[in-house]
């Protein structure tokens, strides 16, 4: 029956395709396809308290269905219910970590509800989640909603920065401020990097304006010698096979405490 349900809505005889759903759906009340094909229907018809009725059925009998979650955090959104919402939006990313879509439209939620500070925590793990990815495979949809993350995590952490050095300021002036906030303004997005040395990969200890260094006297650093005279008891523990025999001898004294697995070989 679901496929003929499906082929009479692909040819335009929706009203068919509805009788043959719900008549689905009276012989198997968790029926995945029928739940969310009138959980579409009628939310296309604005009855979207109707749509969240059929996807808290399709979710309780598919806990882990991302698309079913995805559905019902959807169709809450659309009766302004955010925290029930970013309660099934937060489901989703337990049970996918990585899944861009859910980590934005939790900070889209907590956005709602005035939580700024989760937002912004929120769009920075999906837009750094965002990096690894080819652009050309995310959809224009997401796309345009990364865009948005990113702009408000830059202007979160600009308002912070600014925030932080207030009262910096006010004791030393700007003046004193201003490789640090140069800094800043790189950091945020503000203004692009500026490397004064071709070889110079400036990490998160980069400030601006400071002179390029290429070497540096050992004396600098107090730990150099503590290191080169750890040299050969590293290396020895490296190359050396002490580290399996430990590694064995404890596999073998943990085998006693696995009741089950006494007579095993």
């Amino acid at each position: 029956m679901e496929a003929s349900a499906l082929a009479s809505y692909e040819s335009g005889d929706v009203q068919d395709a509805l009788a043959k759903f719900r008549n689905l759906l009276s012989m198997c009340q968790t029926h995945q396809t029928a739940l969310r094909f009138l959980a579409f229907e009628v939310g296309l018809r604005g009855d979207h308290a109707a749509a969240v009725g059929f996807l808290v059925r399709a979710a309780d009998a598919y806990p882990q269905d991302l698309v079913v979650l995805f559905d019902l955090g959807r169709a809450q959104v659309a009766l302004e219910q955010w925290t029930m919402a970013l309660d099934t939006f937060e489901r989703m990313v337990l049970l996918d970590a990585g899944n861009i879509d859910a980590m934005l439209h939790c900070g889209h939620c907590m956005e709602r509800l005035g939580q700024t500070q989760d937002v912004a925590l929120a769009y920075l793990r999906a837009t750094r989640a965002a990096e690894g990815l080819d652009p050309r495979q995310i959809p224009n949809e997401t796309k345009r909603f990364l865009n948005y993350a990113l702009e408000f995590v830059r202007t979160y952490l600009d308002g912070e920065i600014e925030l932080s050095l207030a009262p910096i300021e006010s004791e030393f002036g700007r003046e004193a401020l201003a490789r640090i906030r140069k800094a800043a303004d790189i950091y945020v997005g503000k203004r692009p990097l500026e490397r004064a040395h071709a070889k110079w990969r400036p990490g998160l200890l980069y400030v601006p304006d400071l002179p390029v260094r290429t070497w540096f006297e050992r004396g600098e650093f107090d730990w150099v010698e503590k290191v080169e005279s750890a040299v050969d008891a590293v290396r020895d523990e490296l190359l050396g096979d002490s580290w399996h025999r430990r590694f064995v001898q404890a596999l073998r004294r943990s085998r006693g405490g696995h009741p089950g697995c006494q007579n095993v070989p």
